[in-house]
This record gives C-alpha cells, sequence and structure tokens, in this order.
C-alpha cells in the first residue's frame, strides 16, 4: 500500500507537493525531524502552551492523509480542491496513554500506522479503509466506521472527519508500520450524514421481565446449564426460590445447594450471565418467545436484547459470546509472533483476513447478533478476549505428517486419515494424495521434452520434488535448474507453485538471502515450504553462510519491519532457476557439495522442430496429473531420504566440475599435481602454476599471496620450514586450513 497524498511544508503553507504514503513514513522514522520533535516536547513539558501552537504551526510539515489536494484553497469547491482519495483515515487520540494505544491499535490488521503526536500526550492512527472513498460522503461514512472500530480505546478528536484535515508530522522512529492491512470495510456499517460521528455506546439498565415459562425447557441435570441459571436469576433480582423450584426437577437435587450456591454469586460481575442466555438456550430445546411485542422502536429493541444472551440491557457481554463460539465448536489459536487469531478452515489453521468472508470471526459475530445489534467494537472485544485466553502455541507441525488436500498423510507409511482441529497444521498442499493413482502421463511426457530424454535427469527431479514435500534438511542440497533461456525452467517453477501450493512458496533470490544485512528478505521464509528463484542474477555470491544455513536446517535470526527480530528454524528447500550459476566468494568445497543440478539443455523456439507448447501448463497442472506428481515424487523422494543421497547423474557431475572450475580456477592447476608429492619449492611451485596459467590461456595469473590463499581451500599451505639455522617457505600437500 502506498498511495499519493499531499505534504505541506508547514500548516501555513499554500502550496503542497504530491508524495507517496511511504515516504512520510521515513520521514517519521528517520531523524529529519529529530530537533522539531525535541523542542515541541519541551514547549508541552514547560507549558507553554501558546508557543508550543505556533512553533508546531511553523515548523513542523505536514499531510493530509486521506487524501491528494489540489489546493487548499476554501473558496474553491471541495471538488475540486480534491484530486484523489488515499483509501486512508487518520484517527487522532489526544490525551491518552500512548504505549497503551499503541499497544493496542498495532493489534488491529486495519492500522496502516500508528505514531506518537509532537506533544508527546497522544497518537495518530492511520487507518486503511476498503474500498477507497470517491466523494466525501464516502469518506465520510469510512471515517464513522473507523470511529467506530477504533473507539473503544479512547476519546476521538473528531475534525478528522474533513478529507483535507492536516496532520502533523514528527519523529518516532519506532513507529509501528503495517504495509498489508486488512483495511475497514465502511459499507458494512450504517451511516446517516447528518449524524456521521457515532454517539458513544452507553449502558442500560438490567431488564426487569424474564419470562419464567423459558426455564422449563432447560434441564438442571447438567451442572453448567444449572450454575448459569442460578447466576441469570441472581443478576435480575429474581428470588433464589425460583432457581431452587427449577432445581427440583433433577436428580441430584440437594437441600440447600442452591441456598449455598447463591451466596457466592455478585451484582458486579463483568461479563454476567443474563436471562438472554436463557432465553436463547431454551430456543434451542423449542421455546418460543411469549412476550408481546409493543409496536414503538425502542420496546422491539429492548426486547431483542433481552432475548439476546449476548446482551445485559444495551452493554454487550464478550464473554457470553466467547462461550457461544466455543459451543459452536469454532477452533481458534494464536501464534506468539503474530497479531490477531488464526481459526480452523479446510484442515489447517489460517489468518482470519485469509478466510472466506462467510468464516471469518466477525461475519459469525455479526450473524449471531443481528445486523442491527452489531458494532466493530463487539468484535474487538470478543477477538481481545479469545487472544487472553488462548494460550501461544509454537509454529511446529506435527513431525512426520503432510496435510494435503484430502487428509493428514502419515509420510512414513502413506496412510491417510481425516482433517481434524486436533492437529494443528499451518500449510496444506492443495493436491489430493492417491496412492492407488500413481502416475502423471502429461508430466512425464513434458520432463522427458525438456530433459532430453535423460531419464536419470527426470528420476532425478521426481526425487527433488519428494524431498521438498518431506520438508527436511537431511541432505543438505540447492536444487539448481539450470540452462538458456526456453528451455523449460520458468514451466517448471509454474509447476512446483501449482503443487506446493502459491502461499506455501516465497520467491527470495539467493543473493537476498545470501546476504546477512538483508534480514528483511529471510523472513518470507518463514512458514514456506519451498524458495523458488525464478531469475538468478549473475552478480558474485557473497557466501555469508546465511543459504548454508537455510540448507543445513539451522536456525538462522529474521526481522519483520517494525518488529523485533527473532530466530526460526527454515524448513523450505531453497530452489533457482538460472542461465548460468554466478561465482561465489565461498570456494570451499562445502559450497559444491551443497549443489544439486538439473540441466535444462534443449530450446523451444519457434519455427524449429522443436516448437514452445503454449498451453503446455494446462495440460501438466491438472488436478490428476498433480496428484501422480505427488505421489511418485514423495515415494522417491523418501528413498533417497533413506539412503542418505540423491540419484547422481552424469549431467549432474558435469555441471558441478563447470561450476568449480568457473568459481575456482586453482582447482584445476592442483588436479594437475603429481599426487605423489607432498612438498615443493617456493620458486618451483609458483613457476609451475605461471607455466599451467599460460597453457590454459588465463591472462592475468595470481600473484603468489593471492596463490597461497586460493591453494589453502584445497589442502595445499605456504609454510615456512627448517630449523633456526635455515627456514625457506615451501608448500606442503596435506594440510588443511
Amino acid at each position: 500500500m502506498n498511495p499519493t497524498i499531499s505534504k505541506f511544508r508547514n500548516a501555513k503553507a499554500k502550496q503542497s507537493e504530491s508524495v507517496e504514503f511511504l515516504q512520510v513514513i521515513e520521514i517519521i522514522r528517520s531523524d529529519t525531524l529529530s530537533e522539531e520533535t525535541k523542542t515541541c516536547l519541551n514547549l508541552v513539558n514547560n507549558r507553554n502552551g501558546k508557543v508550543y501552537k505556533e512553533y508546531k504551526e511553523t515548523k513542523l510539515p505536514a499531510v493530509t492523509f486521506a487524501s491528494e489536494l489540489t489546493t487548499r484553497d476554501k473558496e474553491i469547491s471541495l471538488e475540486d480542491r480534491v484530486r484523489s482519495y488515499s483509501g486512508l483515515v487518520c484517527l487522532d487520540f489526544d490525551n491518552i496513554d500512548t504505549a497503551d494505544a499503541l499497544s493496542e491499535v498495532s493489534g488491529m490488521p486495519e492500522t496502516v500506522l500508528a505514531f506518537i503526536s509532537p506533544s508527546g500526550r497522544g497518537v495518530k492512527v492511520v487507518v486503511s479503509v476498503n474500498p477507497i472513498p470517491t466523494n466525501d460522503t464516502e469518506y465520510k461514512a469510512s471515517y464513522s466506521a473507523c470511529v467506530e472500530a477504533y473507539s473503544y480505546i479512547g476519546e476521538i478528536d473528531r475534525s478528522g472527519s474533513d478529507v483535507t484535515r492536516l496532520c502533523f508530522l514528527c519523529q518516532h522512529q519506532n513507529a509501528f508500520v503495517n504495509t498489508e492491512p486488512s483495511g475497514v470495510n465502511w459499507e458494512l456499517y450504517e451511516y446517516e450524514e447528518s449524524t456521521h460521528i457515532p454517539d458513544k455506546q452507553t449502558t442500560g439498565s438490567r431488564p426487569g421481565n424474564v419470562d419464567l415459562t423459558a426455564l422449563k425447557y432447560l434441564h438442571a441435570d447438567d451442572y453448567d446449564v444449572w450454575l448459569r441459571v442460578g447466576m441469570a436469576c441472581h443478576y435480575h433480582n429474581l428470588d433464589v426460590s425460583v432457581w431452587e423450584q427449577w432445581s427440583q426437577q433433577s436428580s441430584k437435587y440437594e437441600i440447600g445447594v442452591c441456598q449455598d450456591k447463591w451466596k457466592t454469586f455478585t451484582k458486579d460481575k463483568l461479563n454476567p450471565v443474563t436471562w438472554g442466555w436463557v432465553v436463547y438456550t431454551a430456543k434451542c430445546y423449542g421455546y418460543t418467545t411469549q412476550q408481546k411485542r409493543k409496536s414503538t422502536k425502542q420496546s422491539t429493541q429492548q426486547d431483542t436484547t433481552l432475548d439476546n444472551p449476548f446482551f445485559s440491557g444495551k452493554k454487550f457481554l464478550p464473554m457470553a459470546m466467547e462461550s457461544y463460539l466455543i459451543r459452536e465448536d469454532k477452533r481458534y489459536i494464536s501464534l506468539p509472533l503474530e497479531k490477531g487469531l488464526r481459526l480452523y478452515h479446510n484442515g489447517i489453521y489460517v489468518k482470519e483476513k485469509d478466510l472466506p468472508k462467510r468464516e471469518q470471526l466477525i461475519t459469525q459475530i455479526k450473524q449471531a447478533l443481528g445486523g442491527e445489534l452489531f458494532k466493530h467494537s463487539h468484535y474487538k472485544e470478543v477477538e481481545n478476549m479469545l487472544l487472553e485466553s488462548t494460550t501461544p502455541i509454537t509454529e511446529c507441525e506435527p513431525s512426520g505428517l503432510l496435510c494435503v488436500e484430502n487428509g493428514i498423510l502419515n509420510l512414513d507409511t502413506l496412510a491417510l486419515t481425516p482433517h481434524t482441529p486436533d492437529q494443528i497444521f499451518f500449510t496444506k498442499i492443495p493436491v489430493s494424495f492417491d496412492k492407488d493413482n500413481a502416475k502423471c502421463p502429461q508430466i512425464l511426457k513434458w520432463l522427458n521434452q525438456v530433459l532430453d530424454g535423460d531419464d536419470a535427469q527426470v528420476s532425478l527431479f521426481f526425487e527433488c520434488v519428494g524431498y521438498t514435500l518431506l520438508q527436511t534438511s537431511e541432505l543438505q542440497k540447492i536444487i539448481i535448474l539450470e540452462g538458456t533461456t526456453k528451455t523449460g525452467k520458468s514451466t517448471a517453477a509454474k509447476l512446483l507453485q501449482a503443487l506446493f501450493g502459491r502461499d506455501n512458496v516465497s520467491n527470495v533470490s539467493l543473493h537476498a538471502l545470501d546476504n546477512e544485512d538483508n534480514r528483511f528478505s529471510r523472513v518470507k521464509l518463514h512458514g514456506k515450504i519451498a524458495n523458488i528463484s525464478t531469475d538468478m542474477s549473475q552478480k558474485q555470491l557473497k557466501g555469508d553462510g546465511y543459504v548454508k544455513a537455510i540448507v543445513a536446517g539451522d536456525p538462522i535470526e529474521a526481522e519483520h519491519k517494525g518488529v523485533d527480530l527473532f530466530t526460526f528454524t527454515p524448513k523450505a528447500t531453497l530452489w533457482a532457476m538460472t542461465n548460468k550459476i554466478p561465482r561465489s566468494y565461498d570456494k570451499t568445497s562445502a559450497w559444491y557439495e551443497r549443489l544439486l543440478i538439473i540441466r535444462f539443455d534443449k530450446q523451444f523456439l519457434p519455427n524449429t522442430d522443436t516448437p514452445p507448447d503454449t498451453n503446455i501448463l494446462a495440460k501438466i497442472a491438472t488436478p490428476n496429473e498433480l496428484s501422480g506428481l505427488l505421489t511418485i515424487s514423495l515415494i522417491l523422494g523418501k528413498q533417497a531420504v533413506e539412503r542418505g543421497y540423491f540419484s547422481t547423474t552424469e549431467k549432474q557431475k558435469q555441471a558441478v566440475l563447470e561450476v568449480m572450475t568457473n568459481n575456482d580456477t586453482t582447482y584445476l592447476f592442483v588436479d594437475t599435481l603429481n599426487t605423489t608429492q607432498y612438498v615443493w619449492d617456493d620458486t618451483e611451485f609458483y613457476n609451475m602454476y605461471i607455466e599451467w596459467a599460460d597453457s590454459e590461456g588465463i591472462d592475468r595469473p595470481m600473484s603468489k599471496t593471492k596463490l597461497a590463499e586460493s591453494t589453502e581451500l584445497h589442502g595445499i599451505v605456504r609454510r615456512k620450514l627448517g630449523n633456526r639455522e635455515k627456514r625457506e617457505w615451501k608448500w606442503v600437500k596435506g594440510i588443511n586450513n
């Protein structure tokens, strides 16, 4: 999200410049406004309010988060002043605990930006709205919806309903930023233009009239029902005898138990059980409301809340809603590194914003309450309560199991069992497993074409796919598909994404992963089963060690923008597509041993004997073909892991040798040396190298120092040998670094 908005030099400036939203974030988080912010804080702390106001308006830049303007001249119509609406709303919380407010708003998926105001006593919150308003009426409706959604946090300055309203910028290096907000859907909220700012929610008194006939439909043998009926009677000031008389129907009834329990009830319970719960539960057993409805709107609303178990008068009871959702067998979890809940859906726990709308928590609450009673603040209260009541779990999926489209697959036995919320998965292969239909003729035909009929390479491709699905690092390989253009590498990448699932694949380049300073790129591997880099640069790899750590299954550090650094163990197998494997500063055998190269040498060009099939993906990425690919790959991948190595091919050996040669010519020189000789004279050895370099056509041979650094990687070191009287430089074989 990066809309264009207007920025003014100060509040009195008439001319503006159009800037991108992300540029404004950079200003806030940088040192640009450091001195101005300190001055503002000092003026406020010294109670120089008038001076502070003047200083702020003349020294601080300001933006219109909600729009891009042509001018601020109010003599021009608003329609002509606003060039475009940004899809953002700015909420201004004044005189609030800034730490608590920032913590609260950062947990809202709709929040895009939150920073402390220049006074240090308020918080500016920028919220994403969806759809983007197209006129002032729609903007006011979106602003009203945001106020309703966020008003539970604190008092909001309502002047933000003006789309041209300025927001002063200041320094806040740790400002909260969310570049992928979900957006407040303002169309779901009721809005009246004349009263577009919702009133504060008031707490109503307890409803006084209850229909005791509802008790006939409830069973006192159920302890939970028995206890809740007692609490509802107590809350509505009924006599304990009502509860006791109803309790006598139970075979477990004992004299005095109701009286003793009654004494433990309190009237100031934050989330009481109301008679609405009694009515609601009784309706599940056939009860219908006996109370006659009055014709007035007020009495209808009162009766609705009376019959609704989630309200006490006008007061919403989030605990009652939480209990209802749990009784409806809704499954929720929270993760320590995430904000918000994950809900169980089709075999896996997914973020709420990724669910179909009908499955989202907000929709479930809205349906339970009824549209006329629902407010966005109800959703936030329930979400917060569920977050508090769920214990954050580790993100480790069950070992030895794989969630596929038609169940949970045991990777040891290849037996399939149904999905269950008791097995916690975050990723699912969107393909069905069918052991009895282990065939994919179209994929096999295509592989034989692109790999030029090399059965060993075809088998190796299946092994690599299965190795990825097993989510193991035992064989410690980077899988590289190498070949010139128009050889099928891109089609292979699309086929892999169709099998693994787009949401289960990251696309970070090896160069980005290889750079130890690029901590934001590594976080994209979190929760993925494969990383597929489709356009590998020819720039030399740094060899910082992170790629080797990922391949080895070692823990690595990563960081989301605006979130603390954390450590995780990546499960993603690294795949890369390239025309030519780039050089690496790492020239050790450990680097070469990790390369598993599949050569795509056959080109498919128009007007040749092997023209490209533009419809190939539609043929090979069908459900049946992918199911066969899944089954065959798992079988062959398991075999490779069990024996401890992948199948070897001549092309694979030759490809690795070419990489070594291209990366380090010293390897070829060392290979020519006498295998029985272990010590060389200093000058003799270097002259041998110069002669070899000349014969190989190497224009710029290495210096003696550089040669020593390079040969040391191959077990030949340059050392001074001898006694105290005479020490000479020698080249010695058999000593590792």
